[in-house]
């Protein structure tokens, strides 16, 4: 329970147990859906680009793309973790995991225009 969800009242919310500092109310799976979108789901973008969309004939788009998925999922399961201790300003709904990974998203998207770049221009 070291990163724990927001209280939630959905059915798949987890009950932490008592004896941890965050209460016994159910709380989002943060865990699971980081493990679900960043493991699972960027594996099968990458592999669907890799398999079927010959993405590996165009060098760097396959790590453009895992840079602005995971950086795009690790961003969306920021909303739903518990932001105590982590917000990086009191007044802006944006924690410091959110801040890391902008610059994962720009970077990825440079790679990914390199790469499309380098790929039309005939060798």
């Amino acid at each position: 329970s070291e990163v724990v969800g927001t209280v939630t009242t959905a059915a798949w919310g987890i009950p932490f147990p008592p004896a941890t500092l965050w209460g016994s109310e159910p709380r989002h799976p943060v865990q699971l859906y980081e493990a679900g979108l960043e493991g699972l789901v960027t594996f099968l973008i990458l592999r669907g680009l890799t398999h079927r969309a010959g993405a590996l004939a165009t060098p760097g788009m396959v790590a453009g793309v895992f840079l602005m998925a995971y950086g795009g999922f690790r961003i969306l399961c920021e909303v739903y973790k518990h932001d105590e201790h982590r917000a990086l300003l009191a007044d802006l709904p944006v924690t410091s995991g959110m801040a890391y990974c902008v610059p994962m998203l720009f970077l990825g998207l440079a790679v990914i225009a390199l790469a499309r770049r380098s790929a039309r221009v005939p060798a």
